[in-house]
């Protein structure tokens, strides 16, 4: 699983900090992710109110498809 946080859209709400405060920290008023082995990160992804976290599972490809490419016609 791959963790990134778009600091530019950051508003430093502390809200994914406080469902994964082992996982996540707050420097700069911005949030960052201090591990990305955690099942809390995908809660604190959900609960994200500027949506800036994202979460892309490594072995799971079809986030780069669209849904064309993924029938045979």
């Amino acid at each position: 699983m791959k963790i990134k946080i778009n600091e530019d859209i950051c508003i430093g709400c502390g809200i994914c900090m406080n469902i994964c405060p082992e996982r996540i920290e707050m420097m700069d008023r911005k949030a960052r992710v201090k591990n990305e082995n955690a099942s809390c990160l995908k809660d604190a992804a959900g609960a994200c109110y500027t949506k800036d976290i994202n979460i892309k599972d490594e072995e799971d490809k079809s986030e780069n498809m669209s849904l064309d490419d993924s029938y045979d016609n």
